[in-house]
């Protein structure tokens, strides 16, 4: 069988097979902008329970976080919900994006929305640990969730018309 013939049945490169070896590039199986967006979401996610925990020991507090807005346990509590509540989707999005986009460029939009929520949802969380009260406007957790609401369903609308 010619290189030729290799290369037409299968996805490797001319290059990989003449060399004898045979594994996938990584942008033929996920983009590195996803895999990075999707490893510094994770991350987030994580790291703000390990902090959920850090602030449950130093309160004292058990199971409850309490009501107080102002309390360093309450607001480190719902960061880690908001993420974990918005992170896993947008992952999930990644990897969608991912399969539609396999073997091609993103494309400037594509990959300016990922990386516009990624950093969305960091300043959201930081928002929502470094404000006074959770009952007060804070600028980072606004900016935060505003980005959030419009890349995300900007990222939704896109995978939709590439379906279409």
């Amino acid at each position: 069988m010619s290189d030729v013939s290799i290369s037409a049945q299968t996805s490797f490169s001319r290059q990989h097979i003449q060399s004898g070896v045979y594994f996938l590039d990584r942008e033929e199986i996920m983009h590195t902008e996803l895999i990075l967006a999707s490893g510094l979401l994770g991350l987030l996610v994580f790291a703000l329970g390990f902090n959920v925990s850090l602030q449950r020991n130093k309160s004292r507090e058990g199971v409850s976080v309490g009501t107080d807005p102002k309390s360093p346990l309450l607001k480190a509590n719902r960061a880690h919900a908001n993420a974990a509540e918005y992170n896993g989707v947008l992952i999930a999005l990644f990897v969608v994006i991912a399969l539609v986009y396999q073997n091609r460029d993103l494309g400037l939009l594509a990959t300016s929305l990922v990386g516009l929520v990624t950093l969305a949802r960091f300043s959201h969380a930081f928002g929502m640990l470094t404000c006074k009260s959770l009952n007060e406007k804070n600028p980072f957790r606004f900016a935060g969730a505003l980005i959030t609401y419009l890349a995300g369903a900007t990222i939704c609308l896109l995978l939709i018309v590439k379906a279409i």
